[in-house]
């Protein structure tokens, strides 16, 4: 049986994750090298009026390399624990670690995902990313509570409510980035309903992303039900996201494809 306490098997677990990640990293350099002639482009308006500036979809699969590359190097941090940090950090239930690689994927993955989504306006994109960072904050935040490090007692939440805003800002965070991309995606699809309906993979592409962020969003909570389990923690949060990362990957690439047969 799984010792769901073992960092041995964590370590392999972090290993087998870093491997897939690499993975992806690996498919996405692939596709931008095939592509790289590619002239499909994604137009981002100012505040001013005037012409959009453009960016060539070929190098959103450079942001997503680049977020995959970093998620592998932290599971590969994870495997090969130097000083003994990540063991400690599980032993403390903390993973500070793991709040720095959602802030840092985590934008950077919302950015590809905010432009295949419709969105053209530079201020949005900034805030979206801006959202996604405030999830990942106030999920330390919220560890830190569920850690002991700030302790609550229940007869302390009605006198200082303060002391679970954690739990319920990440929550607030995600439903501004709902109605945000839910925006963008609409005007995207009435754009698109001009000429030919919104393809499917846009579709499950909008639906994954709020999916994924809404999990995202309710880990905080997951913390501090799970609180002194970090371990089994780790399993549960390490196969989602890859499972979710590994569905981006595929839904990126194949985007370009049509994209690029568009051309």
């Amino acid at each position: 049986m799984l010792d769901f306490n073992s960092i041995d098997n964590l370590r392999v677990l972090n290993l087998i994750l870093a491997g897939a990640h690499f993975l992806m990293a690996l498919i996405l350099l692939i596709f931008a090298l095939v592509y790289r002639e590619s002239s499909f482009t994604f137009f981002l308006y100012g505040e001013k009026d005037g012409p959009p500036s453009e960016l060539k979809g070929i190098y959103l699969l450079y942001f997503a390399l680049l977020a995959m590359v970093l998620a592998a190097s932290f599971y590969l941090f994870y495997a090969l624990d130097p000083f003994g940090l990540y063991k400690k950090e599980i032993g403390s239930n903390m993973q500070n670690f793991r709040w720095l690689e959602f802030a840092l994927t985590g934008v950077l993955s919302i950015i590809v995902i905010s432009f295949f989504n419709g969105v053209q306006s530079g201020s949005t994109l900034v805030g979206i990313a801006a959202l996604v960072f405030s999830m990942a904050v106030s999920g330390l935040f919220s560890q830190m509570i569920s850690s002991g490090i700030y302790k609550i007692k229940l007869s302390e939440i009605m006198s200082s409510p303060w002391k679970i805003a954690p739990f319920g800002s990440s929550i607030i965070f995600f439903g501004l980035l709902f109605l945000v991309l839910y925006r963008s995606y609409s005007a995207l699809r009435q754009r698109s309903e001009v000429s030919e309906p919104l393809p499917t993979w846009i579709k499950t592409f909008f639906a994954l992303t709020l999916v994924f962020y809404g999990m995202m969003a309710l880990f905080p909570l997951g913390r501090w039900l799970l609180a002194g389990r970090e371990a089994k923690y780790e399993y549960i949060y390490g196969g989602i996201t890859t499972l979710f990362r590994f569905i981006f990957c595929i839904l990126i690439c194949y985007g370009t494809y049509k994209q690029s047969k568009q051309e």
